[in-house]
């Protein structure tokens, strides 16, 4: 059997990652996150998440032999976006309140 494209799977368990940028990683997100069967199940990204944090879909993994299933573990990536000038004008002005 092939290996599947989205998922990495570690016994009960399945690992896929996101991608996500700098914005939604400082002030958190919502993300529709793909699952195994095809469907879509909504996960709340906590705002200061860094590169390689996961998040855990409880039962959203292989089905295990008595009914449960396992785990579904969503590693973030951050992926960084073009900015507008304004945007980074903005970014810069936040950086320099927040050194003081």
């Amino acid at each position: 059997m092939a290996p599947h494209t989205n998922f990495i799977r570690m016994g009960y368990h399945l690992v896929t990652s996101i991608s996500i940028n700098y914005m939604d990683a400082m002030l958190g997100t919502e993300r529709e996150i793909p699952t195994i069967e095809g469907g879509k199940i909504k996960m709340r990204v906590p705002a200061g998440i860094h590169p390689g944090q996961s998040l855990r879909a409880a039962g959203k993994g292989m089905p295990i032999n008595n009914g449960q299933r396992g785990d579904m573990m969503v590693e973030v990536v951050f992926v960084p976006t073009k900015l507008s000038e304004e945007q980074r004008e903005l970014i810069e002005k936040a950086r320099s309140l927040d050194n003081g």
